[in-house]
């Protein structure tokens, strides 16, 4: 029933990790950036020229 365990692979390990997070920070970010821009930034624009006209 014991048997021995495979050795962790660790080699190359943290630039997968870091390659998978930046990635994903990155996808995040943009997509922050981009509702903030619709929902907010255009919102005011739009009031702004109302409020102007």
């Amino acid at each position: 029933m014991s048997g021995t365990l495979a050795k962790p692979q660790l080699r190359g390990f943290l630039a997968k990790r870091l390659k998978f997070h930046l990635i994903g920070a990155t996808l995040c970010s943009l997509t922050g950036g981009l509702l903030f821009k619709i929902f907010y930034v255009d919102r005011r624009r739009r009031i702004h020229r109302e409020f102007n006209a």
